[in-house]
């Protein structure tokens, strides 16, 4: 099986982690933890590119970092084609696209 490569985001994650982040210090795993709300084990993934935090929470690391880890940095190939495929499914006749206007 092949190694996944990591995200973007991962890689970004991983560098903000080690001092490339406006207080330039090394920030600590129970610290990213207590302020994402997740087990050590989970920073740990995304920081090595093993897992991929949900949108929600790539939404809450994208404030936590103030930008320096964007939450589209997280999307690899396999996300990008099923977003334009979603992107091309066509509507119901008749009804709006969801959270578009009729």
């Amino acid at each position: 099986m092949a190694e996944k490569t990591p995200t973007a985001g991962a890689r970004l994650f991983a560098a903000f982690l080690a001092g490339q982040n406006p207080t330039k210090n090394k920030i600590t795993i129970d610290t990213a933890r207590r302020a994402l709300g997740v087990s050590d084990p989970t920073i740990l993934a995304w920081r090595d590119g093993d897992a991929k935090p949900s949108p929600i929470l790539r939404d809450a690391i994208e404030r936590w970092t103030s930008g320096a880890v964007k939450a589209a940095e997280w999307v690899d190939d396999d996300e990008r084609r099923a977003i334009e495929r979603a992107a091309s499914v066509t509507p119901v006749a008749g009804e709006p696209p969801v959270g578009g206007v009729a």
